[in-house]
């Protein structure tokens, strides 16, 4: 106690008896940096976490891409601008609903994609503008600030950015955003690298299109027709990739919810009101039930991550890493021909590596797909068996449920009978002579509710009240709840 007197923040021990209660637990000195003494909470998770990194990062390439690749084909463009370059500016504007929905971790995969997929598709619109258009102006030159290399590393930026979409999607993908040793994510993070390679690539491919660049002017010179049906392939070829890696983006169909110590997962449905619904964990469903479902919308995701790298793989064999590769030998070969300088192009190797590497990934992703695709099968199989079991289970309690009602129903006709006798016996009493000291003619007896016609409409209120009652309190845990009651309560 004296020791804990003398240290600040903690608070001293209260002895009682024999024992030692502390009014807080004892916890071990914890290493605070600096923003975590100096900055408020929301100030450390809305602008200092890498997640808000992540966010205010996307904001920024997109503001800036859009201001910067506008201005090249503005003032490097023909002139006047043709009416396309007003429409796809104007294509620019829907992109912002899903760049601001992924303003919310919990929904950054959703919006991720469509934002993703609708981004991919006006990017390839642009780049085959600047390709054609502004990459071959006499006007822009190295020595401009705003020149063909600028030019390559804001459009080559887009692989920072679809790094900053994966990285947030994640929450939503797999419930956490640190990284974990399960397929899915390994696929996830290899997918992301191979896509940001792929990106950069296809910026050192856009500068084809500049004489001296990669092809000397040697071959310009000498092989003309072959250079231009080259850079006819090349324009074709970026614009293709950057078209079809808009499928490089696993689709997100569920989400996570904090239950107490678990995380439960739901399949995202919006409605006209934007509600997210659970159809993972209805009310009161058995433990069992709901981890079938559980399971299920995990292989789904599953499922879906592995389609998402099984495209990505495919894109990039087809339309990058294959006809680059066949581009880039076919200058070297030029070049050489030509016995001009030769410019070595880094790329070359990444393009011979990944087609190697792509390939045995298609086949990893084809194992995983059949494996994932075993899982679901077996899990609808046990799905159908429990279904069986539960409706045979059913079938028997409704029988036995019908039998109590034919019990009850000839249950009432013997009462109903046994009343009817009753009755007439005391209508012929009444007609007969009697002793007034008889019990039949006792002024405080009191016949049975069942007796009048009044007395059934009171049985029949309180068999509905009760009948309502139990409804109520069984909610929606079975559609056979009425037969749970009925014959209980009509035999009460």
């Amino acid at each position: 106690a004296l020791n804990a007197l003398g240290e600040p923040g903690r608070l001293p021990a209260v002895m009682t008896g024999a024992h030692s209660v502390h009014a807080r637990k004892e916890r071990p000195a914890r290493k605070t940096g600096f923003l975590r003494r100096n900055c408020p909470r929301w100030a450390r998770k809305k602008i200092f976490s890498f997640s808000a990194v992540a966010l205010w990062g996307m904001y920024g390439i997109v503001v800036s891409q859009l201001y910067v690749l506008g201005y090249y084909m503005f003032s490097y463009g023909p002139t006047p601008a043709p009416w396309h370059y007003y429409m796809i500016f104007v294509m620019d504007l829907p992109l912002l609903i899903p760049l601001v929905q992924c303003w919310r971790l919990k929904h950054s995969g959703r919006a991720g994609c469509a934002f993703w997929v609708m981004y991919s598709w006006v990017l390839s619109l642009k780049t085959l503008i600047l390709y054609v258009d502004v990459l071959t102006s006499e006007q822009l030159t190295a020595r401009n600030f705003f020149g063909p290399k600028m030019l390559q590393f804001f459009w080559g930026v887009t692989a920072i950015l679809y790094t900053f979409l994966m990285f947030r999607s994640s929450k939503q993908i797999f419930g956490r955003m640190d990284a974990t040793v399960e397929l899915d994510h390994l696929f996830h993070t290899d997918m992301t690298w191979h896509v940001i390679l792929d990106y950069l690539d296809m910026s050192f491919l856009l500068m084809y299109k500049r004489d001296g660049q990669y092809i000397a002017n040697q071959v310009v010179d000498q092989f003309s027709e072959q250079v231009d049906l080259i850079r006819i392939g090349i324009g074709l070829n970026i614009f293709l990739g950057v078209f079809f890696h808009s499928v490089s983006f696993p689709r997100v169909e569920i989400t996570y919810q904090q239950d107490g110590d678990k995380l439960m997962i739901m399949r995202v449905e919006t409605d006209k009101s934007g509600i997210l619904q659970n159809a993972a964990a209805a009310a009161e469903v058995d433990q069992e039930a709901l981890e079938l479902e559980q399971r299920e919308l995990l292989y789904k995701q599953s499922m879906e991550m592995v389609l998402a790298r099984k495209r990505s793989s495919l894109v990039s064999i087809f339309f990058v890493d294959m006809p680059a590769a066949a581009v880039r030998s076919y200058v070297a070969y030029l070049t050489q021909v030509a016995e001009a300088p030769f410019s070595t192009d880094p790329f070359v190797a990444k393009n011979l590596v990944s087609l190697v590497l792509q390939a045995i990934k298609l086949r990893q992703v084809q194992a995983a797909e059949f494996e994932t695709a075993q899982k679901l099968e077996r899990l609808d199989q046990k799905k159908r068996e429990r279904q069986v079991l539960f409706s045979a289970e059913r079938q028997q309690e409704f029988k036995e449920n019908m039998e109590l009602s034919e019990s009850a129903d000839q249950f009432g006709l013997h009462q109903r009978s046994t009343r009817s006798l009753r009755g007439n016996t005391a209508t012929s009493l009444a007609s007969s002579p009697v002793d007034k000291a008889s019990p039949m003619h006792d002024p405080n007896l009191v016949p049975l509710p069942g007796a009048t016609f009044p007395g059934f409409l009171f049985q029949l209120a309180l068999i509905i009240i009760g009948g309502a009652i139990s409804l109520a309190a069984s909610g929606s845990k079975t559609r056979f709840a009425l037969f749970d009651w009925t014959a209980a309560d009509a035999v009460q």
